[in-house]
């Protein structure tokens, strides 16, 4: 059987619709970017046209971000990608 290769977003899209049954790809994408984009989750939902804001409670996971002293998206792209960001970002 020949088989053709998976594209990595086909790949990740399979991986969290396991993690969360019966959810799909936006479903999840959707929760990651209200737990770990911080401010920046407006250029995400402007990004996917205002995605289904129907993702369930993350509550939990908010939390143990806040519990566990979790960075900031903002350090995340200093500090990991390099990316120095004005603390006054604007829309695009």
């Amino acid at each position: 059987m020949n088989q053709k290769p998976k594209s990595a977003s086909v790949i990740e899209a399979e991986i969290l619709a396991l993690t969360m049954p019966g959810k799909n790809y936006r479903w999840n994408t959707n929760r990651v970017a209200e737990v770990v984009l911080d401010e920046y989750k407006r250029f995400y939902y402007r990004y996917t046209k205002n995605a289904d804001p129907n993702f369930g409670n993350v509550t939990e996971r908010s939390e143990f971000k806040i519990r566990n002293n979790c960075k900031p998206f903002k350090w995340f792209l200093e500090n990991v990608y390099n990316i120095p960001v004005s603390d006054d970002i604007k829309d695009p």
